[in-house]
């Protein structure tokens, strides 16, 4: 029989890539359903011995459902008592909004979603910055509304972030899984994001020209606000630096230019758009 990992948040678009990239490797998935159905987490946990815990719900225990939340929380006391590894999706949204400041691995949020991890010795905390596809990534938020004609959108050309894929968050965690399992000692913070910066003037004319491209359509550019102007689209500050990732596991950060086309075919045609 294969490790165990105790799978929470399974209804992303990366705990959906996440899966799929896991039935190629030899381990066991545990859902959280399943420990839902049993009288003790505590004693699952002495019996069956996981190798690690993965919460891909970026919100924590408050973004799952409320019979799920305990759940967490057991499962979170279990991997202290046991000593094993809790893995806790977050992101950019938990830190402070300082506009066009890079944000490091050293700065600390206090938010129930990443304290749920540090209260463990061996946790890791892996924040993404703007996510491209899934329920709330850039293509959900502009895709529909430049096709609608684009009406009252303002992106600004100095607030950054550095988009990355639900598909290479997935590879990144099973990447860290694997060496966590071969005896890898790195714990705390980590920020995952893609190799080049980009605003979001920058990303909707990439991305604009690229809906040209694929649907043949004349489509109207977004109002651009600059340097003087403070209106911009998204909220948060998403320009998260550091290369931990790299250093502690090798993971090497992409950039996002690289497959986008064909990320925006899949969302098109899932979305059924146009």
């Amino acid at each position: 029989m294969g490790f165990k990992i105790v799978l929470f948040g399974g209804v992303s678009a990366i705990s959906k890539s996440f899966r799929q990239r896991s039935d190629d490797i030899p381990w066991v998935l545990v859902d959280e359903s399943t420990l839902g159905n049993i009288s003790s987490v505590e004693d699952y946990f002495q019996e069956s011995q996981p190798g690690a815990v993965v919460n891909l719900s970026p919100g924590g225990p408050a973004n799952l459902h409320a019979d799920k939340q305990d759940v967490l929380r057991d499962v979170v006391e279990s991997c202290r008592i046991f000593d094993v590894p809790f893995i806790q999706l977050s992101s950019y949204v938990v830190l402070d909004d300082i506009s066009g400041e890079e944000i490091f691995e050293d700065q600390s949020a206090d938010v129930e979603s990443e304290q749920e991890a540090r209260v463990l010795a061996k946790h890791l905390i892996l924040r993404t910055s703007w996510m491209l596809d899934g329920e709330e990534g850039l293509l959900s938020r502009f895709v529909p509304r430049l096709l609608d004609g684009g009406e009252e959108i303002v992106v600004s050309d100095h607030h950054f972030g550095r988009p990355l894929s639900a598909r290479f968050v997935a590879d990144t965690v099973i990447a860290i899984i694997q060496q966590i399992l071969t005896g890898a000692e790195n714990w705390g913070t980590f920020h995952v994001h893609s190799s080049d910066l980009c605003s979001e003037a920058e990303f909707c004319d990439h991305l604009v020209r690229q809906l040209q491209k694929e649907l043949e359509l004349e489509l109207r550019f977004p109002t651009v606000a600059p340097q003087n102007d403070k209106r911009r689209f998204l909220a948060g500050n998403a320009n998260i630096a550091g290369r931990r990732c790299t250093e502690n596991f090798g993971v090497q950060f992409p950039t996002w230019r690289r497959g986008f086309g064909r990320l925006l075919r899949e969302w098109l045609k899932v979305n059924k758009q146009p």
